[in-house]
């Protein structure tokens, strides 16, 4: 059996072993809203047993995740909190991914196995010139906006802000957007996880700006020079940063970015009149 995901420019093909089926995100990510440039084949299998790494040298962990690199290529262990194995994911050179799950868990993990977990999916959207921004993004006039921030500092206050006091504005998504750069330029991308009340939609739509956001008393916008809208925009990308290449693609990425896209910092208020400044300033009125 096969189930086609899309993500951006990405198309996930998944071969599903032993009627294994995934469950479909609201019916969303099951079309394609951009041109798509790559396709990659995932194979998804049940298994008796997962073996853990015993020689190899853990690269990278997480508290219920570790990363091992062996013969180009990486595997990924997810595990409960008995440190059990329950699913390991592999991809290789070639971007082809193997994940396995433990056939006794099945049903438990299926549950909440989505497509585009457990998959190096930030990597996978690296390699495609996609990356993946903490950020809460509405569109406005056929544009997105997107507000980005660390966790908990008002990138959906602002959000919220623009829907109670603008006509018009429509959701993209509320904590992760895919910033995708085509041969027609960059879009804004729906990415399936949100946070809050905000939803994700699986929509490509042109960027207007994207806003950094850092709470103050007063509203202002700050403009940036290059060098810190890579570093700010870095800092809120999900990158795995134990590989020094994909760190590397990502700086060239954003670098690319800045160059086409409006990226400003806006020192800010939770009030009506943050929204009055940065409307003015994009809009000029």
């Amino acid at each position: 059996m096969i189930q086609n995901f899309y993500i951006g420019s990405v198309k996930l093909i998944y071969h599903l072993k032993n009627e294994i089926k995934l469950q479909m995100f609201d019916d969303r990510f099951i079309n394609p809203v951009l041109l798509i440039k790559n396709e990659i084949n995932i194979t998804l299998n049940t298994v008796n047993t997962i073996n853990a790494p015993t020689n190899n040298k853990i690269y990278y962990q997480l508290p219920n995740t570790y990363i091992v690199i062996d013969n180009n290529k990486e595997y990924r262990y997810y595990i409960d909190k008995n440190d059990n194995p329950l699913i390991m994911s592999c991809i290789d050179s070639d971007m082809n991914i193997t994940v396995n799950i433990l056939k006794s868990k099945e049903t438990e993990i299926m549950k909440k196995f989505r497509p585009w977990f457990n998959i190096h999916i930030e990597r996978l959207l690296l390699k495609n010139d996609a990356l993946i921004l903490h950020s809460a993004s509405i569109i406005y006039q056929n544009k997105a906006i997107l507000f980005t921030a660390p966790s908990e500092t008002g990138k959906s206050t602002q959000a919220d802000l623009w829907h109670d006091n603008i006509d018009g504005v429509s959701d993209l998504n509320g904590d992760r957007t895919l910033l995708q750069k085509t041969d027609d330029g960059w879009f804004a991308c729906g990415y399936p996880i949100h946070g809050g009340s905000i939803a994700c939609e699986q929509i490509a739509v042109p960027f207007k700006a994207i806003v950094i956001i850092r709470q103050a008393k007063k509203d202002k916008i700050i403009e940036l020079s290059t060098i810190e809208k890579i570093s700010l925009l870095y800092s809120e990308c999900t990158i795995m940063r134990c590989y020094e290449e994909d760190i590397n693609e990502a700086i060239n990425l954003l670098e690319e970015l800045v160059k086409e896209v409006k990226v400003i910092k806006l020192e800010c208020t939770k009030e009506a009149s943050a929204v009055e400044t940065l409307y003015s300033y994009l809009y000029g009125e």
